[in-house]
């Protein structure tokens, strides 16, 4: 039987590892004020007599303008001697606009070399532990001269150290009280403890009836009762065994009688769990609700912030300073719904319901949609903005754009927010075709000459709420966790390259279908036009919510395109007015007190049999109401909140008929793709587009291709519209070129290059 030892060594001991412990935190926390408070406090202190200096500068400066100006000295020395009476200044001089100085006085050492400043603006520095502060003299805002203070930091370098002196004996006192307090706390603990191995020694030599003391109610009185139970259940076991030599068939009676208790302990155990299992996923219903409920009490305000926002941006009496004021509120309110979104989007991830909707799109659409955000905001921080697309890419794709829209806005915005200077890359490259399965095979490259991220911080970038650093606190910390599944989700990765301090690059690649390979190519789509009622024509739009302002903001929009609005507060209502006023297009939210819009829809399309009236569902509940389900019980189409006036033209153009002629008044981008206008315009080859190109002037021509070369399709047109219109030809390759550019057909210009550089 192994012995128990005698000693056990200090640094093994239980009273030495809390010693330990306790001092090693005081240490740390102590070392940290010592080092940080005081370098803290030190640059407050600085800060503040920098802040005293440049009032005395400024104050003095304004004494100085006359005298200076009318080179009376005796009011500069008296104005010096003035400044003087400071305790801290050290040395004083005026100088005139010629750097001469007219006066100057010191007390004790100062700074070498103060005169060495040449520009006549105001400036400060801190040399050999003085401020130094040059204040400029102006008379009539024409600089005259300027003022040179030194004031010594001297007192504060000295409240710094008797502050570090008063911490460190601090310490000290927090090290010698932490010492004694562990010991006398733990002297009675060891005691008892003690006591419990030497009953637990005696009963192994042999003594069953010794047992341990069980004083007191606290945890090692329950260790020794625990002891003495085990104890007496091993006597008890040692017995039964003695006793179990004779009562075989017992034993295994009570032993079979045991197992069925053990099932029993497991069926328990099971039901647990599934309590247990059954308490998460109702947990995260719960969850999902309140995020439902709070999306669309956030949604609701902004609809009316963001819907009124654009409205009166649109207005003439508006001025120009308000219109940039309302322009601030829209993006605000547009980065707020932004954020929500994120919110969303990461619970849809982690409840495993983030679903996509490939629908057949244009590449330059998304290309050009993400242009439009950046362009600006690049100009901003005067950063180089390049968006590069391999001329053989596909034209029309089948992927959900308004997701890989999202992943590189994210991507294009970490870029410019992480870079100060130099340029911001968009890179689309085709690295893979099948024609036989009709696919590409896309990289997306977002690459940036920014601050760069550490290789220990690679990894936690893609988790939700992480950032890449703290100096950076704008965003939520979800884009690259929501894009990172949203590309996976589509069949890819999102991988990095970064070096600190030299940039970085996101890449990912995707295999989308393409409808090139048929033939068959989408429209071009333009989403931002505006509609207007055909002269003569009677609508009528019923607009039911139970929230004024989204009822207010609705009526505008469609009384502006002479729409005569009604409003209902609930579905109940709606059902009634609809009787009687048999309205042209209803829209109907959702979330609605006595009767909501689905039971409303319900009743409309089957009670009443409406089967021909359009009913637009509107609402703020995007977590729960799918758009396919909301189709399925009778709507027709569904706009979420916040809304734009342009989706609501969109929406209404779908369902209520326009004239083309009076109705379209802006936006009717109904054009096809750049093929389908070779087709219209067949005299016009490629060739020949070219030749009529090169009649142009050479140094017209010339900078014409070199703006295609460079992608910059607004400096094409400008060279194009300043030529005379008075040559046909000219004219129909000019209309052609802008239906190229406006669609972003970068084959078509890939192969005027071609022909171009191969005709030169």
């Amino acid at each position: 039987m192994p012995q128990m030892p005698n000693t056990i060594p200090f640094r093994k001991s239980l009273q030495a590892k809390p010693l330990i412990g306790v001092t090693g935190v005081i240490f740390v926390i102590s070392v940290f004020v010592y080092i940080v408070v005081p370098l803290v406090a030190e640059q407050k202190m600085t800060d503040e007599m920098i802040k005293h200096t440049k009032g005395i500068g400024s104050i003095s400066a304004s004494s100085l303008s006359s005298a200076v100006f009318f080179e009376d000295i005796e009011i500069v020395e008296k104005v010096v001697q003035d400044i003087r009476e400071y305790d801290e200044v050290r040395y004083i001089a005026v100088f005139d606009a010629a750097n001469k100085v007219m006066y100057e006085t010191q007390k004790g050492r100062y700074a070498a070399g103060l005169t060495a400043m040449p520009h006549l603006k105001d400036e400060y520095s801190i040399i050999d532990s003085s401020v130094i502060l040059k204040k400029a003299i102006r008379n009539n805002n024409e600089n005259i001269g300027f003022l040179l203070i030194e004031v010594s930091l001297r007192s504060v370098q000295k409240e710094i150290e008797q502050f570090r002196a008063t911490i460190a004996l601090f310490v000290l006192g927090s090290f010698i009280f932490s010492i004694v307090a562990v010991i006398l706390l733990f002297r009675p603990i060891m005691q008892r403890i003690k006591s419990l191995v030497i009953a637990a020694e005696s009963i192994t030599q042999g003594a069953l009836t010794e047992r341990a003391p069980t004083k007191g109610n606290d945890e090692i009185s329950h260790l020794a009762i625990a002891f003495n139970t085990m104890v007496d259940s091993v006597v008890r076991l040692y017995n039964d065994i003695s006793y179990t030599n004779s009562n075989l068939e017992k034993i295994v009676e009570e032993r079979t009688a045991a197992l069925m208790n053990e099932v029993e302990v497991r069926k328990l155990t099971e039901e647990n769990l599934i309590v247990a299992r059954n308490k998460a996923e109702e947990s995260n219903r719960t969850k999902s609700a309140f995020l439902a409920s709070m999306s669309h009490e956030l949604r609701t305000p902004l609809n009316s912030i963001i819907g009124f926002a654009q409205i009166l941006r649109e207005d003439e009496d508006v001025t120009a300073r308000n219109k940039h004021y309302l322009d601030m509120m829209y993006r605000s309110g547009s980065h707020l719904l932004d954020l929500i979104n994120d919110i969303l989007d990461i619970s849809k991830i982690e409840a495993g319901q983030l679903d996509l909707y490939p629908e057949q799109s244009l590449l330059a659409d998304i290309v050009e949609s993400v242009r439009s955000i950046f362009s600006v905001k690049a100009a901003e921080k005067d950063l180089l903005f390049i968006i590069n697309v391999d001329p053989f890419c596909p034209i029309s794709i089948i992927a959900d754009a308004r997701r890989l829209r999202q992943v590189l806005i994210n991507l294009i915005g970490n870029a410019i927010k992480f870079t100060e200077k130099g340029s911001i890359k968009l890179l689309v490259e085709v690295t893979d075709t099948s024609p036989e399965e009709g696919t590409y095979t896309l990289l997306f490259r977002v690459i940036d000459t920014g601050c760069g991220i550490d290789s220990s911080q690679i990894e936690r970038i893609f988790k939700p709420f992480m950032q890449q650093s703290s100096r950076y606190s704008e965003g939520t910390g979800l884009g690259l966790a929501i894009s990172s599944k949203i590309i996976e989700k589509m069949g890819g990765k999102i991988q990095i390259k970064s070096e600190l301090d030299k940039g970085t690059e996101f890449y990912f690649e995707l295999t989308l279908v393409s409808p090139d390979f048929s033939h068959d190519v989408i429209p071009h789509k333009d989403d931002s036009h505006r509609i207007q009622a055909t002269k003569g024509q009677n609508l009528v739009a019923l607009i039911v919510d139970d929230v004024l302002t989204n009822r207010v903001l609705l009526s505008v929009i469609l009384e502006s395109i002479d729409f005569e609005c009604h409003e209902a507060e609930n579905g109940k209502q709606a059902i009634e007015m609809i009787e009687s006023l048999n309205p042209t297009i209803v829209f109907m939210d959702l979330m609605m007190p006595i009767m909501d819009g689905k039971e409303a829809v319900d009743i409309i399309r089957n009670t009443m049999n409406n089967q021909t009236l359009p009913i637009i569902a509107v609402t703020a509940d995007v977590m729960t109401s799918s758009k396919e389900s909301l189709l399925e019980i009778g709507f027709n189409d569904v706009v979420s909140k916040p809304f734009t006036i342009e989706q609501i033209h969109a929406t209404i153009s779908q369902f209520v008929h326009v004239d083309a002629e009076d109705g379209i008044v802006e936006g009717d981008n109904s054009h096809t793709i750049m093929n389908i206008i070779l087709d219209e315009d067949k005299e016009l080859t490629i060739q020949s587009t070219v030749a009529a190109l090169l009649t142009l002037p050479s140094e017209q021509s010339n900078a014409l291709f070199a703006a295609i070369e460079l992608q910059d399709f607004e400096e094409m047109l400008h060279i194009l519209h300043s030529q005379p219109t008075d040559n046909p030809w000219l004219t129909k390759v000019t209309h052609i070129l802008e239906k190229a550019a406006e669609l972003y057909d970068y084959k078509y210009f890939s192969k005027l290059l071609e022909e171009y550089f191969i005709t030169k």
